[in-house]
């Protein structure tokens, strides 16, 4: 899912991610951990970006999900 963008990501296991986005933390989890496909996923926001506090938490997160949305391609049933 992240392969395709621009954000910086360390795989901590098949279903956990740590990703530092705008100088932020978050962690994503895979809630379907029976399968390797993401059909949906958990983002925890560990630590603000510490040069922009106009934004609040649900914000922020929303920028994250829309920046990768737009690199990932789903399929519409």
């Amino acid at each position: 899912m992240l392969d395709k963008t621009a954000i910086e990501y360390l795989d901590v296991d098949n279903h956990r991610t740590v990703v530092i986005y705008q100088s932020s933390i978050l962690v994503i989890e895979n809630v379907n951990e029976d399968s390797g496909q993401v059909e949906g996923f958990d983002v925890e926001f560990w630590k603000e970006p510490p040069d922009d506090h106009a934004r609040t938490p649900e914000e922020f997160l929303t920028s994250f999900i829309e920046a990768i949305g737009a690199n990932v391609q789903t399929d519409a049933k």
